[in-house]
């Protein structure tokens, strides 16, 4: 199964396929996950609410 998804400058990405980094907040819970496409840098951020992720944002260019 693909995951390959458009991304918002109309770039195709398969995050599964992709570099990853994991960045972590202070206290110890996902901030952001990144993946390098060619270059080119995208991230997706978690939010949170009374500390359980509640939303997870579409993939930013960097």
């Amino acid at each position: 199964m693909s995951s390959v998804q458009t991304v918002p400058d109309g770039f195709m990405i398969n995050p599964d396929e992709l570099p990853q980094s994991i960045n972590y907040n202070g206290d110890g819970t996902v901030n952001y996950i990144e993946v390098n496409a060619g270059g080119r840098i995208y991230r997706q951020t978690l939010t949170y609410t009374s500390g359980k992720v509640t939303g997870i944002s579409a993939w930013v260019k960097q």
